[in-house]
């Protein structure tokens, strides 16, 4: 008998759900695709989404375009596995047995592109890493850790890790983990070279 894995729901909620929690929201539903139900909702939602997050986000070619900023409900907390607020305080129903986090994040709102650049790439590795525990190996086609060694040398050669995660192919990142430094340093330098780490 096969058993169908469980797709995880991860809600990001801030407070006007225009700015932080629809980044982080951009960033996991292109990293995961169909792995992972990715909600967002603000405590006091704005009218529309932050013009400059979706402009900072198009930079890393996420289109959050048709994002529209909700309300949060206890219906959404509860469905969810994994709760991730950003400055909403107390606004969040606790439901046992979920995952919370409280990620301390700049607030976007009023702020121009280099504040907002910042607090994404802040966002971008977060997502990553949210990542790597949600979704197991053999559902994301490579290793869980491709270890410290692999990420600052690829880091190195101008990849965040949310795009070793996107950009870089399983048969590349299979070719790097579990090798020394300087074979690491070869290897990135080479797939940067002739890229090679682009997936099809």
């Amino acid at each position: 008998m096969t058993i169908t894995p469980t797709i995880p729901t991860v809600l990001f909620v801030c407070v006007h759900n225009a700015g932080r929690s629809q980044i982080a929201a951009g960033f996991l539903g292109a990293l995961a695709g169909d792995r992972v139900e990715v909600l967002s909702a603000g405590s006091e939602p704005k009218d529309r989404i932050n013009t400059v997050a979706v402009e900072a986000m198009a930079e890393h070619g996420v289109d959050i375009t048709a994002a529209v900023p909700r309300i949060l409900t206890t219906d959404a907390v509860r469905a969810s596995d994994a709760v991730i607020t950003m400055g909403c305080g107390d606004a969040c129903p606790i439901f046992p047995g979920k995952r919370y986090e409280d990620w301390e994040l700049e607030d976007p709102a009023g702020q121009g592109i280099e504040a907002v650049r910042r607090i994404r790439d802040d966002i971008e590795e977060r997502i990553a890493a949210l990542f790597v525990e949600l979704v197991p190996a053999e559902a994301s086609e490579f290793p869980a850790t491709i270890g410290s060694v692999a990420h600052e040398a690829l880091g190195a050669h101008g990849f965040t890790r949310f795009e070793q995660l996107t950009r870089v192919s399983p048969a590349a990142l299979l070719r790097i983990h579990g090798v020394g430094p300087k074979a690491v340093d070869v290897l990135t330098g080479e797939l940067a070279a002739r890229s090679l780490a682009f997936a099809s």
